[in-house]
């Protein structure tokens, strides 16, 4: 009988041990031996979560060494790594990569740089990276519904008129488009309006949504300027030309945008106040030309913008050329 219950005893005690020790896939902890259990099964955890981690630090290292030349700093640091996925099984590496816009002029190199840089890790098999962009952080003008999701706004600006600062403010906008962003042009200029002369939208009906201004729209960019409202010379004061300015800049809905780029009017008076005072600009871009002339008036653009806490960000020399030496003479020149 003693025997009965001793080997009765050490049945139970082998089962409890089977129990604890060897996990079933949803492990449960019972008794003084749950110690046991979870001590064995956060060591086993504590491996394979430091194998992870381990082969994290790997690929994290390979990518900080990819330096963003504008933040003059690498893209771990600047967490600009999200969602990084391995697979040990595949040696497939999958993250995202989030630039601070998308409109970045070296996506593709940073692209291709943390391609290159993680497959160099041996154990790595495949790459996928995504290149993506935050997202728009709120309005840089809060008093108005229309540009509440506008994130940054850019004055193209000229004290002259005639230098080409409408050209500049097309090829800009178009450029940032064509690199991702979604971009948006307000030809500020009232009196002579050049936006509906150089884009033509595709289609010209002016609509109103729930008493807003739909903008225009061609090849993905969105287009605002009286010129498509009123075709016909605009002969006003400039108190009236002022009000306008702000019924455009109150009414037009922009909608989710990276950048609007502002065709400014020539000068630095009512209605240039206005606008740098009514909406938020993030930077400036100021045209000009190789005359000084135009240089003087480039001067006195940037102290405005200085006045109303506006960065100059870009001077951009519109009409300069170069005149080719004769082949003869370059070819003197060359040996000389």
């Amino acid at each position: 009988m003693r025997d009965t219950l001793w080997l009765l005893v050490a049945a139970l005690c082998v089962t409890s041990i089977l129990t604890f020790v060897i996990p079933s896939h949803s492990p449960k902890y019972y008794g003084t031996n749950s110690v046991i259990a979870k001590d064995f099964l956060s060591s086993s955890s504590r491996l394979h979560m430091s194998n992870a981690v381990d082969i994290s630090d790997q690929v994290l290292e390979k990518l900080s060494t990819i330096i963003d030349p504008d933040l003059n700093a690498d893209i771990v640091s600047l967490g600009f790594i999200k969602d990084l996925v391995i697979s040990e099984e595949t040696g497939l590496v999958e993250f995202n990569v989030e630039l601070t816009t998308p409109a970045c002029p070296i996506k593709e190199q940073f692209r291709e740089d943390c391609y290159k840089n993680v497959k160099e890790l041996p154990w790595v098999k495949d790459v996928k990276v995504t290149m993506t962009a935050q997202e728009p952080k709120g309005s840089v003008f809060e008093g108005a519904t229309g540009m509440s999701q506008v994130s940054n706004i850019i004055a193209v600006s000229s004290c002259k008129g005639g230098v080409g600062k409408s050209t500049t403010a097309v090829n800009l906008a178009y450029t940032l488009a064509k690199q991702g962003a979604r971009v948006g042009i307000l030809d500020a200029d009232i009196y002579g309006p050049s936006l509906p002369i150089m884009v033509k939208p595709e289609s010209e009906l002016v609509e109103f949504i729930e008493n807003q201004i739909k903008p225009l729209e061609r090849d993905g960019v969105k287009l605002m300027s009286f010129g498509y409202v009123n075709p016909t010379t605009a002969i006003m004061r400039g108190a009236m030309v002022t009000q306008l300015i702000q019924q455009f800049v109150l009414l037009t809905s922009w909608g989710e945008l990276d950048y609007l780029v502002v065709d400014m009017p020539p000068g630095t008076g009512d209605i240039q106040l206005t606008l740098t005072q009514t909406m938020n600009i993030t930077a400036a871009v100021i045209v000009t030309t190789p005359q000084r002339l135009s240089f003087e008036d480039v001067v006195k653009g940037i102290d405005m913008f200085d006045t109303v806490n506006v960065p100059s960000v870009a001077v951009v020399e519109n009409m300069a050329s170069y005149q080719v030496p004769s082949v003869g003479a370059g070819l003197a020149a060359a040996r000389a």
